[in-house]
Parts: C-alpha cells; structure tokens; sequence
C-alpha cells in the first residue's frame, strides 16, 4: 500500500496566490455587476469517505488547519468561537514571513464554514493588496452515512481598476 500525504496534494511553491495571479491574468475579462471589477472564483469539489460530522471536526477546528489548508503553518485564535471568530494565520510566502487574519463569516456546524481576510502582512509590514475581498468557502453535503461531498471556493476581487490592470504574478509561476 502506498504512503499517504497528510494533505490531497503534495507540497510546492504554486499556493493560493499564485492560482489568484494566474487565474486573474486569464479571467480578466470576466465581470461583476457591482463597479465592473473582475471576480475570480476558484472552485473544488471532492466526494470524501467518511461522514460529515468526521470531516467538519477537522475543518472547523482552527488548531487543525494546517493539517489541510496550504499556506497555514501555524493558526492563532485572536478571540470567539464559530460565527464571528477572528484568527491569524502564519506561514511563510516567498522567503517572508506571512500573517493573514481572518474573521469567520459563516458557521453552519456540519455544514458550512466561511471566513474573509481582514488584514494581510507580509515581512511585518502591510501586504500589496493584489484583492479588495478574499473570502474562502466550505461546504459539506452528506452522500450516505459514510461519503461526504466537500465544495471549497475562493473568491477574489482584484484590487486594480480595470483601466490599470497589469499582469500579476511571476514567470515561475506557470
């Protein structure tokens, strides 16, 4: 039997950044009604064997978020509980240290959890903002007793006006 990873994929330097600069270059034509800002949604969907109240307990714990969520070393809980939570996440972006805190913005036990980015540093100073908005979803469908249909969604609005757009991210990058 082969060796499982602790996480779907294995570990490289293409993380959710990077998908946001590629997908914004690609997708810029793509508008919102709201200002005519670019939106740039990335979506998965995978079908889980195992209940959903298994898998929320690992999604909804933020101790247990570096487990599965690229670019979070290390959660803090700033202050709550579900709905309203504030928590920082720390990891390193680049050869700097990264901190992005985030507010829980949806908190269904069992079924949905959602969080928006508050503030991002970079090096301990303010991040460029490349997006106006991040907001990240996940939601949970039971498929049977034992089988979990799990859908994870980011949604980023670019923080550039349309007229002064510019290609985002590096060469390395594709």
């Amino acid at each position: 039997m082969k060796a499982r990873h602790s996480r779907p994929y294995r570990k490289s330097n293409c993380s959710a950044v990077d998908l946001f600069a590629m997908a914004y270059n690609l997708l810029h034509l793509c508008r919102d009604s709201l200002g005519g800002r670019a939106v740039v949604k990335i979506e998965r969907e995978r079908t889980i064997p195992a209940a959903a109240a298994q898998i929320w307990a690992v999604v909804a714990s933020a101790d247990r978020l570096p487990q599965w969520y690229a670019r979070s070393g290390k959660v803090e809980v700033l202050e709550g509980a579900g709905l309203g939570r504030r928590q920082r996440i720390s990891s390193t972006w680049q050869g700097q240290e990264s901190e992005v805190d985030q507010v829980i913005t949806a908190f269904e036990p069992g079924r949905l959890l959602e969080w928006r980015h508050e503030a991002e540093r970079l090096g301990g100073k303010p991040a460029p903002r490349f997006a106006l908005e991040t907001v990240v979803r996940i939601k949970l469908e039971a498929d049977g007793q034992a089988s979990t249909r799990v859908v994870m969604e980011s949604r980023q609005r670019p923080a550039d006006r349309p007229g002064r757009r510019r290609r985002r991210g590096s060469r390395r990058s594709f």
